[in-house]
């Protein structure tokens, strides 16, 4: 019996170290290097980056540096794509972020990689698990959607770090009235882990949609390299 009683502190205890509610902020404290990989039925595009922070009064300034790009889709024309995107190796894209990790700058409609895919939103309360909110970001480069509406739900609190599940689902812009683009989607749902600077561990998705003439499936994985 006074085992059992010991048992059931420790287990109150431990449930109270991990479950706690968090107030999130996007706040790196160092740089992040990622590897990123978007596999699909139709083409496979692989990505090594690394993230640099500045604080810029109180939001925070990321560069990501291209390192490594990677494209196959089994196509003839893999080659000279490959050729054009080395192009974009040592390049940087630069973003301005608010402390819920809202991206506050212009979006180049030509950058290579949607590095807001790299950080996550934040409400602004505490999130306990079980908790949801919603977010919207730049879906660029992508040529047929506008913005991303991201809805979001907190499956875990752990003492390092939170667990995530995603739903994101591309929107075009209301005035497109061409046959495909009405007929597009796209999604990506899974979920990330993030540290209690608010930045990103790691992320695994499952993507899905239709090209306007099939379906696409496929996997969307982000993950931090040591």
């Amino acid at each position: 019996m006074k085992n059992y009683f010991y048992l059931l502190v420790t287990l109150f205890l431990v449930s109270c170290n991990f479950a706690q509610p968090k107030k999130m902020i996007f706040n790196p404290q160092e740089p992040r290097a990622y590897k990123i990989s978007l596999t699909s039925n139709k083409l496979n595009v692989g990505y090594e980056v690394e993230c640099s922070f500045k604080n810029n009064n109180d939001n925070i300034l990321m560069e990501t540096e291209i390192n490594k790009i990677s494209f196959s889709s089994g196509s003839e024309m893999d080659e000279e794509i490959n050729k054009e995107y080395q192009g974009y190796v040592g390049s940087l894209i630069s973003n301005t972020f608010n402390k819920k990790g809202h991206n506050e700058s212009e979006v180049e409609n030509q950058r290579i990689l949607n590095t807001e895919l790299l950080v996550v939103e934040f409400p602004d309360k505490e999130i306990k698990a079980g908790d949801t909110w919603q977010g919207r970001k730049s879906a660029k480069p992508d040529m047929f959607f506008e913005t991303i509406l991201t809805k979001y739900k907190c499956l875990e609190i752990r003492e390092d770090a939170m667990i995530i599940e995603v739903e994101m689902i591309f929107e075009a812009e209301k005035n497109d009235q061409t046959d495909l683009g009405s007929k597009m989607t796209r999604n990506y749902k899974g979920n990330y882990i993030v540290d209690n600077n608010g930045v990103v561990k790691s992320a695994d998705l499952v993507t899905s949609g239709f090209s306007g003439f099939s379906n696409l499936t496929g996997k969307l994985q982000i993950i931090e390299l040591k």
